[in-house]
């Protein structure tokens, strides 16, 4: 037992140690989009992960999609209700799409400081089922 926390606690310090030291979150905020599932012509889940090192400089996560291959939060946004917490799966419905459309999918975390994004995924809408 003693062995397991005791790698649970070097695992979060690797965890906390990497985070003040990659440039490429220099927010301390890691937004993942993990996939999109329960596709149909109209709406889909989106599900996605994230890592926060300050909890106070979270205003807000949520995905946002665009026909574009790279979403940002002004193109169609869902944020999540649920609040954030250091480390967290999240899933959010995604409605209002178009069927036979490929759309594009990306995470974010809004920090005090602008918009962390996640990675892009990909997918294409159902055609209406007669």
């Amino acid at each position: 037992m003693m062995v397991l926390l005791s790698l649970a606690v070097l695992a979060f310090a690797i965890v906390v140690l990497s985070f003040r030291t990659n440039k490429e979150h220099p927010q301390g905020v890691v937004a993942y989009t993990k996939s999109v599932t329960n596709i149909t012509s109209m709406t889909a889940n989106c599900n996605y992960r994230i890592t926060v090192l300050d909890l106070g400089k979270v205003k807000g996560h949520g995905v946002c999609v665009s026909s574009r291959d790279k979403p940002l939060i002004t193109h169609m946004n869902f944020p999540s209700a649920a609040p954030a917490q250091r480390a967290a799966d999240y899933m959010v419905k995604i409605t209002g799409l178009k069927p036979l459309s490929t759309m594009y999918a990306r995470s974010y975390v809004k920090v005090d400081t602008g918009v962390v994004y996640g990675n892009v995924v990909k997918f294409v809408t159902l055609r209406v089922e007669k």
